[in-house]
């Protein structure tokens, strides 16, 4: 068995429940991978503590695992820990499959043998189903990943507090995190309004901002991608 290990492909379910294609491109992601993606790349040390993940970030690691038998087993984002260990994030819009969990049972393996070290699973799910499987049992083993149902979280709110804030001073790079996330967490606000706010409280902030940081132009141009992206299927759902 060979192995080997590059950047980042992300493999997606899609609604017929079947995984998606080897190979897709950047542009065929679904919108808030590449939204999520952007705020791991760019602000991992704060985002881990935010979703309740413990550990300590020593710098990114790699996606894509490939197992020579024409197979990829493949990752939204990773982390090296301080402690050597690895950390995985999942984005999931639909609920956790069983199918889901053996995929990452089985990256996690093909990673951990590779690497020589202990791997876990994170999954940010956006689904709006109210009970999430967590684990997979078969044999002796049971397999767990961890949950972070982002339904629970109210986007309304957390807009309104953002705004609120940014009138009197600038918000600090895990407030920033909170913009993006909204496009994933619950409330009444409707897709259109929190995609429309949350790029403004970017545009003021990048407008503003007196650090040379190259995390908030990526922040924004994540956000004008999903802004557009809206737009687009809107458009096409109209005519």
């Amino acid at each position: 068995m060979c192995v080997s290990c590059k950047g980042g492909l992300v493999k997606k379910r899609r609604k017929s429940g079947k995984t998606g294609s080897v190979g897709q491109t950047a542009e065929q992601y679904p919108m808030e991978d590449r939204v999520l993606k952007a705020a791991a790349r760019f602000m991992g040390e704060e985002l881990l503590p935010l979703l309740g993940v413990e550990g300590v970030v020593k710098r990114v690691a790699p996606t894509e695992a490939v197992f020579l038998e024409v197979k990829d087993f493949l990752a939204d984002f990773n982390y090296e820990m301080a402690d050597g260990t690895w950390k995985r994030l999942e984005f999931e819009s639909d609920s956790i499959s069983t199918e889901d969990l053996r995929r990452f049972r089985a990256w996690e393996a093909v990673v951990s043998y590779q690497y020589k070290t202990e791997v876990s699973t994170c999954v940010l799910c956006s689904s709006e189903a109210k009970v999430l499987r967590d684990s997979l049992t078969e044999g002796m083993n049971t397999y767990r990943v961890q949950i972070v149902r982002m339904k629970d979280r109210n986007a309304d709110r957390m807009i309104e507090e953002l705004e609120e804030k940014q009138r009197k001073e600038a918000l600090d790079r895990e407030e920033l995190l909170n913009v993006l996330l909204t496009l994933l967490m619950g409330g009444e606000m409707s897709r259109k309004e929190r995609v429309e706010r949350s790029f403004g409280i970017l545009v003021h902030r990048c407008t503003n901002s007196r650090v040379n940081s190259t995390c908030y132009p990526c922040l924004l141009h994540a956000c004008e991608a999903s802004r557009r992206h809206h737009y687009a299927v809107a458009s096409q759902t109209h005519s």
